[in-house]
């Protein structure tokens, strides 16, 4: 009795010790699913968050979408081939990718077009008209007159976008851009003319001023029996004059001189012979006073 008693003590204490061994585990396992659960209710709760967050956003993102679409409508972007003479640009989308389809009794419904260059940048062409009976390809037309030289700024082909609407805002924006573009065209064309008065006015001047620097320096390839002065030039023909006239002057001053000589010996011969006379006519004054008289 004493030894199974004993044995009982030691079944009892091993089991005790097992009871709160798994008892400690239990306890632990159930800690961690309750902190698991805790977790996993967090999550739940910051995924329902996000979820109202995201259900919020999409719903705002719908409604930018449909207020961008009611403003800008449908777009394209397609190539296309410009055609200059008549301000129209060809098109390769047509009624399979729904454009060119205009609405009963509404009219032509106007489009708004855009260049893509390869930068990436776009330039507004305009508010064009599509042409009826468009397929494959639309022929869309400039819906006014064009700007002076409005057209031969258009690029010849490339890549163009379409859309179906504008903003008011943004269509004025556009109005006042080109209409401040079509002043500064207007300026740079008028400013051009102006330019080319001034260089028509600098070519007649330095013709002018050729034919007189020819006239003064004369023309080598005149014809030989032109005048002196058109061949040598009014220079070196007055240059030449002024030393046939210096000759002349020369020789002119030297008959002067001579003349002069000879008229001061025709004084000295006229004296002379004037008092010659005069001693001849005392002589014979003297003479016939001397004379006797006769009965």
């Amino acid at each position: 009795m004493h030894t199974l008693s004993k044995v009982c003590l030691v079944l009892a204490l091993l089991l005790g010790m097992g009871g709160a061994y798994l008892t400690t585990q239990v306890a632990k396992k159930r800690n961690a699913i309750a902190e698991t659960i805790v977790a996993e209710k967090k999550k739940r709760d910051d995924n329902i968050k996000q979820i109202a967050s995201l259900k919020i956003t999409r719903g705002k993102e719908v409604d930018e979408l449909d207020r961008l679409m009611s403003e800008w409508g449908r777009q394209w972007t397609t190539k296309g081939q410009t055609d200059k003479m008549i301000g129209a640009i060809l098109l390769n989308i047509g009624a399979p990718q729904g454009f060119g389809i205009q609405p009963p009794n509404r009219g032509d419904q106007p489009v708004y077009i855009f260049h893509l260059d390869p930068a990436g940048t776009s330039r507004f062409l305009g508010e064009f008209i599509v042409s009826p009976g468009a397929q494959q390809q639309s022929v869309v037309r400039l819906n006014r007159r064009p700007y002076p030289q409005e057209l031969e700024s258009w690029p010849v082909d490339g890549e163009f976008r379409v859309r179906e609407r504008i903003p008011p805002g943004v269509r004025a924006i556009f109005h006042d851009l080109v209409t401040n573009q079509s002043i500064a065209d207007q300026i740079v064309i008028n400013e051009t003319a102006k330019l080319q008065i001034q260089d028509n006015h600098i070519a007649a001047s330095q013709k002018t001023l050729d034919r007189r620097l020819a006239e003064l320096n004369g023309d080598p390839a005149a014809p030989q029996t032109a005048d002196r002065e058109i061949v040598s030039g009014l220079v070196d023909t007055i240059r030449v004059e002024e030393a046939e006239r210096n000759a002349v002057l020369k020789d002119v001053d030297a008959l002067r001189r001579s003349l002069s000589d000879h008229y001061a010996r025709l004084e000295r011969v006229l004296a002379e012979n004037r008092q010659a006379i005069e001693a001849m006519s005392a002589g014979t004054e003297t003479a016939a006073s001397t004379r006797p008289q006769a009965n």
